[in-house]
């Protein structure tokens, strides 16, 4: 059995790092708890703080989970939001915390380095941050104030700048969402409470072919859709219909049997995440003027590719990311070439395997890119949303044609 209880106190030191503690916070004020699962709260113990060595002493009686308590600086905010005023501003508004004074306000051009404060001394529940840059997305984080020093940050919020419109004029849709979002990775949403009327925009797209390619050099050119408006999560209409039709022909966005087109969900979102990753934009999830601007660029290079293959120049046998979930020719060709080398083969025997390769990539198939990614040491870990592990993105597609 665990021994929890002791027949006299112990001393226990461990470190602290400072660089963690809330700026202006001195670590002299740190105290030294457990959490009592009985109150829910964490109970001080006595403790000596060495501010030299970042340490801290404590004399314990039994042993449970222990840590240091911010001693009277304010709790962190809640409830904070960012909304997209204009093409040069962002509105913010957060719950107040209970023992603060005054507020200080950080921004990012990530979801990350929030150590710059571009204001100090807020005393309200919102600030509007002005003479900013239009089609841009930035990142906020607010931290409460009080007479023992600044407390730990919030959540943070993103919201980006509607486009600049043409002519000093307004456009319909010109209106930029609020995005809310919740810090360290969680799920997000976007509403837009302002009571603006966008009209449904003409959307011209061009669904490519679903033929399957004659060989191993002939594909499909997914036309790149036009979109007159920014497009996130929530939205929905024929536009997004559109987005959706590029997605699933670029092997981003694979949408279940049964589920209706035209409305921006989590997996529209994801798949557009996974787009902006691999085209160099903001993996913010919203499609706005430079990932219109990349829908352009990748059409263009699979245009290319397409003109050569029907010329007769060699080209590139994998031109489209696959991933989980996803149906197509390329899959079955991919699951084909691994099969060649019996380190990545799809499956020893059944679907996927030598003769009977299939062009669903499921389970198997990423196990079976991962090999294959590990072999030639283009990623080792992680997941095919964060590192790319068991997808096909460029690197590993380059490596694919480079052996082909």
């Amino acid at each position: 059995q665990p021994i929890t209880s002791l027949n006299s106190t112990v001393s226990i030191t461990t470190s602290y790092d400072p660089a963690t503690l809330p700026a202006n916070f001195s670590a002299a004020n740190l105290q030294i708890g457990y959490f009592d699962s009985n109150t829910g709260q964490w109970e001080p113990v006595a403790a000596t703080i060495d501010t030299t060595n970042h340490t801290f002493t404590m004399q314990v009686n039994h042993f449970t989970q222990y840590g240091p308590i911010l001693n009277g600086v304010p709790s962190a905010p809640t409830g904070l939001t960012a909304t997209a005023a204009s093409a040069s501003e962002i509105d913010l508004s957060w719950t107040a915390s209970p023992t603060a004074t005054s507020y200080t306000i950080y921004r990012s051009s990530t979801n990350s380095n929030f150590t710059t404060s571009i204001a100090t001394g807020v005393t309200g529940t919102a600030y509007s941050d002005t003479g900013l840059s239009a089609g841009t997305a930035y990142y906020y984080e607010v931290a409460g104030v009080n007479a023992n020093g600044e407390g730990l940050n919030s959540s943070s919020a993103t919201a980006a700048t509607s486009a600049a419109s043409s002519g000093g004029g307004s456009s319909p849709g010109a209106i930029s969402p609020v995005i809310v979002s919740s810090g360290g990775g969680g799920s997000s949403t976007a509403t837009n409470p302002l009571p603006v009327p966008t009209p449904t925009p003409t959307v011209t797209t061009q669904k490519a072919t679903s033929t399957p390619p004659a060989s191993a050099t002939a594909f499909t050119t997914p036309a790149a859709p036009v979109l007159t408006r920014s497009l996130y999560e929530g939205l929905e209409g024929d536009d997004v219909s559109a987005l959706q039709t590029y997605l699933v022909e670029k092997g981003y966005l694979t949408i279940p049997s049964g589920t209706a087109e035209g409305y921006f969900g989590a997996l529209t979102k994801a798949a557009v995440v996974r787009f902006q990753k691999d085209n160099g934009v903001d993996s913010i999830g919203i499609v706005g003027p430079a990932t219109r601007a990349a829908f352009g660029v990748a059409t263009a290079a699979r245009a290319t590719a397409a003109s050569a293959a029907s010329s007769g120049t060699t080209v590139a046998m994998f031109a489209s990311n696959l991933g989980l979930y996803t149906s197509s020719a390329d899959v079955q060709r991919l699951q084909t070439f691994l099969n060649q080398d019996p380190d990545t083969v799809v499956a020893e025997s059944g679907p996927g395997s030598p003769g009977h390769e299939t062009d669903y990539f499921g389970l198997l198939t990423e196990r079976a890119v991962e090999k294959f990614q590990a072999k030639y040491g283009i990623v080792l870990s992680g997941t095919p949303a964060t590192t790319g592990y068991g997808r096909v993105g460029p690197e590993t597609r380059a490596k694919l044609n480079a052996l082909r």
